[in-house]
């Protein structure tokens, strides 16, 4: 069955596990997948205090294929990772900020060496960047009238020009929140940050609900261009492209059916959109994904290789890169933590993905064609991050669960190679990635990759030039097959969520398998004290923390 919880703030996070009656998708020989290790927990990363990786972001990417991801050490210390090292870490800064929370949700950093994350500051929710804070809760709302501030800080990215984009509820009291709102800093900074979409805009007759802007919104890579999803009095959801109404709950979807739920969104420099969601149709084929206004992908169509997208399958991940070119992560039978992460090169018709990576698949991370560790399976969370980053060279990141041996899986970020051997839709051309050469086949023809070669995938890469072979810490460069390019490490362990007043960093626990997302701090609001998590024969609560507290769950959205 479907839980159609996802879009607010519910009492009830339901997910039933589909027997395992469905014959396996590993019952063949597996071929081996080469991959890349990026972080993992446990791991001394170059650059940092010296102490171990505890927790991991998601990754984002630079312009120019640069993997950012952000968390804590075991010192405590937050840190931000960018390229190939530790550009930052607490003790490096004047403010006591640390990362607690921002394991599931949104970061940003560019080429220039700017970032912004969603931290912890005063024990308060904030936005921490380069050149210190931007807010915190407690600050007055950027341009709303006197005596509004901010409430509970929660996603934040970066555009490659170095403006931040973050969403919070607001408080006109003091002790309750009262709306919410994105907003842009353009330089990361109180002063130059104002309000792009807010509860009482109207957009075409459609008037945002006071709560109406959601946690979901995308970015395109240069800025110029957002998907935001929102809601009105009546708790109608609509997605918002550049301010302008572009999907309505309950309108016709154009196929069969009516939209229903707005789940993960994504958008590029081109002002190309797309997300993932459920619509009225029948059960086993009601979930899709959509590409300017199409529907490209529907639940139970059979993609060119992997498993069959069999009733219960939902998206958990979506990028889509300005060559029109989509990552995409799908949940399936035959339980609800088979994952299967797809690579698409024309996103009118998904239907042509090809399989990347799924549960149980081996991984060469050295390039010598054995298995050097097998992904137990990929993170997902949708209620706050897309979950995976696809760069301008179709390298894909994501955040998964490794096994080494027979070892307990470890928590990771990973890089896979991906090619197009034929032209794509809605992009320019792939030519060579900045800070290295192309590999071979050069730059792509007109949407695609040239020569079945992802164009300059090596310099793209963190580290990479063209050619070089894959080894922890150096670049693997995109030569003729298009591999990927990263440092490695090593390390174990998983991180979770810190628990109820803790110090600053996170501590072991909070999964996302659960199928709820961990907010950050915040103070008490607008959301419901308490949730039920069912999972097979597994029963969670969870409670949510006041202000000053970095545990704060919800159902997954």
């Amino acid at each position: 069955m479907r839980s159609h919880f996802r879009g607010g703030k519910h009492l009830l996070c339901l997910t039933a596990c589909v027997g395992a009656t469905l014959p396996s998708i590993h019952a063949q020989a597996q071929q081996v997948v080469r991959a890349t290790l990026i972080l993992q927990r446990n791991q001394v990363a170059s650059g940092g205090d010296g102490s171990g990786i505890r927790s991991l972001s998601p990754p984002t990417v630079t312009a120019q294929g640069k993997p950012v991801v952000v968390g804590s050490l075991t010192s405590n210390d937050a840190y931000v990772w960018i390229g190939n090292q530790v550009v930052f870490y607490t003790a490096q800064g004047s403010d006591p900020v640390s990362a607690a929370g921002s394991s599931t949700l949104l970061n940003g950093g560019n080429d220039a060496g700017n970032w912004a994350f969603p931290a912890t500051l005063n024990g308060h929710s904030a936005v921490y960047s380069d050149i210190g804070k931007v807010v915190e809760v407690g600050d007055a709302a950027p341009g709303f009238v006197a005596n509004v501030e901010l409430w509970s800080i929660e996603n934040t990215t970066l555009d490659e020009a170095g403006a931040a984009y973050f969403y919070s509820l607001i408080s006109q009291s003091g002790t309750d929140s009262s709306g919410s709102a994105l907003f842009r800093s353009s330089d990361r900074t109180a002063a130059n940050t104002v309000p792009l979409i807010k509860g009482g805009d109207n957009l075409t007759g459609f008037v945002v609900n006071a709560f109406g802007v959601q946690d979901r919104f995308a970015v395109s890579r240069q800025g110029g261009h957002t998907i935001v999803h929102v809601k009105d009095a009546n708790n109608v959801s609509a997605l918002v492209v550049d301010g302008v109404r572009v999907a309505t709950e309950n309108e016709f979807n154009g196929r069969e059916g009516n939209w229903r739920t707005f789940d993960t969104v994504a958008i590029n420099s081109g002002g190309h959109w797309m997300f993932a969601g459920d619509t009225t149709a029948v059960p086993l084929r009601d979930y899709v994904i959509v590409y300017d206004g199409q529907i490209a992908l529907q639940e139970g169509e059979t993609l060119s290789t992997g498993p069959v997208l069999l009733n219960e399958a939902d998206v958990r991940g979506l990028a889509l890169n300005d060559q029109g070119h989509v990552a995409h992560i799908w949940s399936h039978p035959p339980t609800p933590i088979n994952r299967t992460l797809y690579f698409g090169c024309n996103p009118t018709d998904l239907k042509s993905s090809t399989k990347i990576v799924t549960n149980g698949d081996p991984l060469d991370f050295d390039g010598d064609g054995t298995a050097d560790a097998t992904l137990d399976r990929l993170w997902v969370n949708v209620t706050h991050h897309p979950a995976v980053a696809l760069t301008e060279s179709d390298v894909i990141y994501a955040k998964a669960y490794v096994k080494f041996g027979s070892s307990s899986s470890v928590e990771a970020v990973l890089g896979f190679p991906a090619t197009c051997s034929g032209s794509g839709t809605g992009g320019t051309g792939g030519a060579a990635g900045a800070g290295g050469a192309a590999g071979a086949g050069g730059a792509a023809g007109a949407g695609g990759s040239a020569g079945g070669a992802s164009g300059g995938a090596g310099g793209a890469m963190s580290g990479g030039s063209s050619g070089e072979a894959g080894s922890a810490g150096s670049g693997v460069a995109s030569g003729g097959g298009g591999s990927t390019s990263s440092p490695g490490g090593t390390g174990g362990g998983s991180a979770g969520k810190l628990g109820t007043g803790g110090a600053a960093g996170e501590q072991p626990g909070a999964s996302d398998d659960s199928g709820c997302g961990c907010r950050q701090a915040g103070k008490p609001g607008q959301h419901p004290p308490w949730s039920l998590l069912i999972l097979g024969l597994g029963v969670r609560f969870t409670r949510r923390r006041g202000k000053g507290s970095a545990s704060d769950c919800q159902p997954a959205r």
